[in-house]
């Protein structure tokens, strides 16, 4: 980095000297009435030696609050504290400003324009005079910028992180998000450090309106860049609640047209398949959901009251290796809980529709809703056990069976869904699962038992062991003890007091398990069994942003049917079970069936 003190420092002909702060205005166009169009330049010289930057705002001209931060740097700072030199440019579309538009004349927009051409059109001619009398006088600088019209940006830095000096910049400033990006061509940040002076991007706020919180975020951003460049006094750096550095962003775009009724903010942790708004008509009916398709930090929302397909609705920071740090730093802040409660009453007034809607209708659409969604994609350990009390005989004997059943499901308390006091179906309770277990033989009557278990969303694993206490001709009597392990996460769809309501559960569960099947043999071909079982369960984990956990004693009995043909053999099995019901308080009896196909060996 050059340092610009001790020698003439010139632009558009004019000289600052050392110590001095002069505001030079720069001629880029002429107005239609022959008028001169002038954009005005702040430098301030320090003076000591020092490199030289630059900050510019409202290159689009509606993107006013980095005017704001600008006016900031110029007039509430003591310049005495300054090493080097700062040129500031408050307004660089003039033309823009003055009409509260993006553009320059013709629908130009001026960051598609660098680095200019001296002899062209409007567009590049301002860029030109911009980019040779501030950029490549600079070591290097701070492009400020809002979301566009329509849009809101959660404050964070934009940069090309290959460049060693860009990122030392980025980090320095000291925005919790610095997304990872080169800029498009002909963007100011790109060209000038292409040019040799790195430049970083500061996106904050909305188009058209002043933010005393963007202002001081931007402000203190910009001093932390000149501390680390030692231009400024190291002030005391309030270290962001983290910092992630970002390869992408993705948009969450509509799918329908209507009004967008949206219920997340920037800052807000999303998780691919969450519900964090919707789309209904100017009736008031729910058009469709809008879900997450990447998980991350939303950056920017629209402002936008409605929507057609390809609405962009929000932006997403996507979130990989990084996603625990930045979920614990929010956890920590109680940011998460505020999502919560937010999110609870976006929930509450999305409940509220559905209740508007004509009874028969609203009934017959919730009740298939419901039906079809429940169970299918949360968390669920095996109900059925699939065994006779028949040991396989010893060493050398092995059985590999295939599964297909209803599964035990455990849905989230009510204390995690707002108004879902309401009565619940038997099929919150169940979910199809798939598996593959085998079984070997250890001793005459001993075999050891492992399997796996999978759903839509999840899966788990559970080991055990069969002792045969009895064996009398064709009748037979064991126990047989189990533990397993199963995570999932998905959406669960609740009956509430005022219709439905969408849950998205992460939850890890594990079973304790003891079983005393009691079976008959009637022939090599024949057998039923049947007996007690008993499980003890606990799950947590987080129910939308809430943690929640709970234990569970279900206790059983079980019917099946084995046919055996040679070393094939099929189940079929029925087990009735009594489980704690969190929403009437009590207990009830859920039905939960299965069929399976083994192989012995």
């Amino acid at each position: 980095m050059g340092e610009t003190s001790k020698v003439d420092f010139h632009i558009s002909g004019i000289n600052v000297g050392a110590g001095e702060t002069k505001e030079i205005y720069l001629k880029v166009s002429e107005s239609y009435l022959s008028g001169s169009i002038q954009i005005p330049i702040t430098v301030i010289r320090g003076r000591k030696p020092g490199p030289t930057g630059y900050v510019t705002a409202c290159i689009h001209g509606d993107e006013i609050n980095g005017a704001d931060i600008v006016r900031r740097l110029i007039f509430d700072l003591d310049h005495e504290e300054l090493s080097g030199t700062l040129i500031v440019v408050p307004v660089a579309n003039i033309q823009g400003f003055l009409t509260q538009s993006r553009y320059l004349p013709y629908n130009r927009d001026l960051n598609r324009f660098f680095p200019g051409k001296r002899i062209g059109n409007n567009a590049e001619r301002v860029a030109w005079r911009l980019f040779n009398e501030v950029v490549l006088k600079s070591d290097f600088g701070i492009d400020l910028h809002t979301a566009a019209a329509g849009r809101v940006n959660l404050p964070h830095i934009r940069g090309d992180m290959k460049h060693p000096q860009v990122r030392r910049l980025s980090l320095a400033f000291g925005a919790s998000i610095i997304v990872d990006q080169i800029g498009t061509h002909g963007a100011l940040r790109r060209v000038a450090t292409e040019a040799g002076v790195p430049t970083i991007v500061f996106e904050a706020g909305e188009t058209s309106k002043f933010s005393r919180k963007v202002s001081y975020a931007g402000l203190h951003g910009v001093l932390n860049v000149l501390s680390e460049m030692k231009m400024w006094p190291r002030t005391q750096f309030k270290e962001p609640p983290y910092q992630v550095i970002v390869k992408d962003s993705d948009w969450v775009r509509a799918e329908k047209g209507g009004i967008i009724d949206l219920g997340v903010r920037p800052g807000d942790l999303v998780y691919k398949g969450d519900v964090i708004g919707s789309i209904v008509n100017p009736f008031g009916r729910t058009v469709n959901q809008i879900r997450t398709t990447v998980t991350g930090i939303v950056i920017g929302i629209t402002t936008a009251p409605l929507s057609i397909p390809g609405t962009g609705v929000i932006n997403v920071a996507k979130l990989k290796k990084t996603l625990a740090a930045v979920e614990s730093s929010l956890r920590k802040l109680g940011r998460l809980a505020k999502q919560a409660k937010r999110a609870k009453r976006a929930k509450r007034a999305r409940l509220a529709r559905l209740a508007r809607r004509k009874t028969g209708m609203v009934a017959a659409a919730l009740a298939a809703v419901f039906l079809s969604a429940s169970g299918c994609t949360t968390v669920s350990s095996p109900a059925l056990k699939h065994e006779t009390a028949e040991a396989l005989g010893g060493l050398g004997k092995f059985k590999v069976r295939a599964d297909a059943d209803v599964g035990r499901v455990y849905p989230v308390t009510s204390s995690a869904l707002v108004g879902a006091t309401a009565s619940q179906s038997s099929g919150i309770f169940r979910g199809w699962l798939t598996g593959l277990s085998g079984a070997a033989g250890l001793l005459p009557r001993l075999d050891i038992q492992l399997g796996t278990r999978f759903t839509i969303t999840g899966g788990g694993w559970r080991t055990g062991a069969k002792y045969q206490l009895i064996k009398k001709g064709g009748f037979s009597v064991a126990i047989m003890p189990a533990y397993g392990r199963y995570t999932a996460r998905g959406t669960e769809t609740y009956n509430t007091s005022t219709g439905t309501g969408d849950v998205t559960q992460t939850l890890s569960v594990w079973t304790l398990e003891g079983a005393a099947p009691v079976s008959f043999s009637f022939s090599k071909t024949f057998a039923v069994y049947s007996g007690l079982m008993y499980t003890r369960s606990s799950y947590d984990g987080v129910a939308d942003t809430t943690a929640v956990s709970d234990t569970a004693n279900d206790l059983g009995m079980n019917l099946g049917v084995r046919l055996n043909f040679g070393r094939i053999e099929g189940d079929v099995e029925a087990a009735m079970i009594r489980l704690y019901d969190p929403f009437e308080g009590g207990s009830r009896f859920v039905l939960f069936y299965g069929l399976s196909v083994g192989v012995l060996f």
